[in-house]
């Protein structure tokens, strides 16, 4: 019987949250959240991560015909337990900030992963882009939950 990816989501009007329990201890979960071949797996070849302090991470996808570049930097890297980056669309007037964070659990590692910051974006297009950044987190996390196990 296959198991479904353990992965929670809330929203609010400025705060994304998603909370994804994975089957392997932190060293593992870390190695997976940051190593670029990882990335790669369970977000796709389009993501770009320099794994470090001041590390860039590129995004590059498409919004119906329109090409898309998210940049950011790393604004925190302390292995193995927490990752923290800015980053934002290229017609973004702001960025919003991506945080990770890992710990022990019975079972494996839990990952809290939040987006904050969305006040820099327009209110009009806002909670359509919180709601669009929560279904796809969602469904990344689902994906790593998958590639660890």
């Amino acid at each position: 019987m296959l198991r479904r990816p353990r992965v929670g989501t809330s929203v609010t009007p400025n705060h994304v949250r998603v909370t994804a329990d994975l089957p392997c201890d932190l060293e593992q979960a870390w190695h997976l959240l940051t190593t670029p071949d990882r990335i790669a797996r369970w977000w796709g070849a389009h993501v770009t991560f320099e794994p470090r302090h001041g590390g860039k991470i590129r995004e590059e996808w498409t919004d119906d015909d329109r090409a898309v570049v998210t940049t950011g930097e790393v604004t925190l890297w302390e292995p193995p337990a927490r990752l923290e980056y800015h980053w934002a669309d290229d017609l973004w007037p702001g960025r919003t900030k991506v945080s990770f964070h890992l710990v022990k659990a019975r079972t494996g590692t839990r990952l809290v992963l939040e987006e904050s910051g969305w006040e820099a974006l327009p209110v009009r297009t806002r909670p359509e882009l919180i709601q669009a950044h929560a279904e796809q987190w969602s469904y990344y996390m689902g994906r790593l939950v998958a590639l660890a196990r």
